[in-house]
């Protein structure tokens, strides 16, 4: 998740995934982690500068979301769930990235293993 420095998501990163995990009814399991580099993304390795609604945006947390399968509708319904989150918890109404990835090798770095179901 990407947001302006000014949103302070890091420090609220445990606001948002209590907040998610309510949502969810347990039907996800989310964990924490720390935001990957773009270079160990590789889906994900375009920078944010170039793109002009996104170009003072910092990438500012990471989670980990552990589901039964993985489908189109879940990966819509995990952006909404944190989008939500970060809404309640923060107050923000500016902009936000939120990148969602099904492959939790290409989204975590090589020192954070993805965990098993």
């Amino acid at each position: 998740m990407s947001a302006l420095p000014s949103a302070r998501l890091a420090e609220r990163a445990d606001g948002i995934r209590e907040a998610a995990l309510a949502r969810t009814y347990g039907n996800m399991r989310v964990a924490s982690r720390k935001p990957a580099t773009a270079a160990a993304m590789p889906g994900l390795t375009r920078p944010l500068a170039g793109m002009v609604q996104a170009e003072r945006l910092r990438l500012a947390l990471a989670f980990q979301c552990d589901v039964r399968e993985w489908t189109t509708d879940v990966a819509a319904w995990t952006t909404e769930v944190f989008a939500d989150s970060i809404r309640t918890v923060t107050g923000l109404s500016g902009l936000v990235l939120i990148a969602v990835s099904s492959d939790p090798v290409a989204a975590w770095p090589a020192s954070v293993p993805p965990r098993g179901p």
